[in-house]
C-alpha cells in the first residue's frame, strides 16, 4: 500500500526541504516545511520564539501541535525540524521530553501508513553547510540549541555592541560548536526512528530524491 505521507526527519542542513519539495512536486502532493509553518503561526523568528535560544518552551510546544496536525494529513512530503523527535527539552506540563513525546505520535503515525524517512550527513560536511549559510546571512536568525550556552554567548555578544564584525565571528563560530555537539549526541536518536536511511554526504540533490523514491515504491510493493 502506498504510504499516506511521507516524514522527512533529520539534522539541520542535511537537504530535507530541497528533497522534500521536488518530492512532493513529482509526487503531486503538497510539501509542509515545519520551520516555516511555525513561524507562520506564530509571527515571530526562531530567536525571538526562543528568546535568542535561551529559552525552548514556547518554540517546543508549538512545533509538537504542528507536528500532531501534519502526520494527521494526508498526500503531503512534511520537512521536519532538527530537533522534534529527538530534543531533551522538557515538557513542564508532562515531565517528559517534547522529543520523547513526538516520537511516541510518529510511531502512532505508522498505523496511518506515514512513512519516515531519515536523511542524515557526515558531521563535517553538515557543518560546513551550517557554517556558510551563517556566514552569507547579514543576520542570523537560527538560536543555539543548548540553553546554557546560549546565555553565555548572549553575554559574550553584549560586550561587543559597537563591533558587529566581532558578534558575527563569535556567533557563527558558537553556532558551528553548538550544533557539533548536538549532532553528535543526537546521531543515535535519530537512527531509532526509523529503518530508512538517506545519505546525502557524497551524492547530488537528484539522487537523494531517487533514493528516496525507492524506499517509498519499495513500502508500497512490501505491504
Amino acid at each position: 500500500m502506498k504510504p499516506q505521507s511521507i516524514c522527512l526527519l533529520g539534522y539541520r542542513g542535511t537537504g530535507k526541504t530541497t528533497i522534500g519539495a521536488i518530492l512532493a512536486q513529482q509526487l503531486n502532493w503538497h510539501l509542509m516545511e515545519m520551520d516555516f509553518l511555525i513561524t507562520m503561526e506564530s509571527g515571530k523568528t526562531h530567536d525571538q520564539l526562543t528568546k535568542n535560544g535561551t529559552d525552548w518552551q514556547e518554540f517546543r510546544a508549538l512545533e509538537q501541535t504542528i507536528f500532531k496536525e501534519v502526520l494527521e494529513t494526508d498526500s503531503i512530503v512534511i520537512s521536519t525540524g532538527g530537533g522534534v523527535c529527538v530534543n531533551s527539552v522538557i515538557h513542564t506540563v508532562s515531565g517528559q521530553t517534547f522529543g520523547q513525546e513526538n516520537t511516541a505520535e510518529l510511531h502512532a503515525a505508522l498505523q496511518r501508513n506515514v512513512l519516515p524517512i531519515l536523511i542524515t550527513t557526515e558531521s563535517s560536511t553538515l557543518l560546513e553547510r551550517i557554517k556558510q549559510q551563517e556566514l552569507e546571512k547579514a543576520a542570523t536568525k537560527r538560536p543555539i540549541l543548548n540553553e546554557q550556552r546560549a546565555r553565555e554567548v548572549q553575554a559574550l555578544l553584549d560586550q561587543y555592541k559597537e563591533d558587529p564584525e566581532e558578534q558575527k565571528r563569535i556567533l557563527v563560530e558558537a553556532i558551528v560548536e553548538d550544533n557539533k555537539k548536538m549532532y553528535e549526541a543526537r546521531q543515535p536518536l535519530y537512527a531509532a526512528l526509523t529503518k530508512h536511511v538517506v545519505d546525502t554526504t557524497n551524492i547530488d540533490i537528484n539522487d537523494a530524491v531517487e533514493q528516496v523514491s525507492e524506499i517509498i515504491k519499495l513500502e508500497t510493493n512490501t505491504n
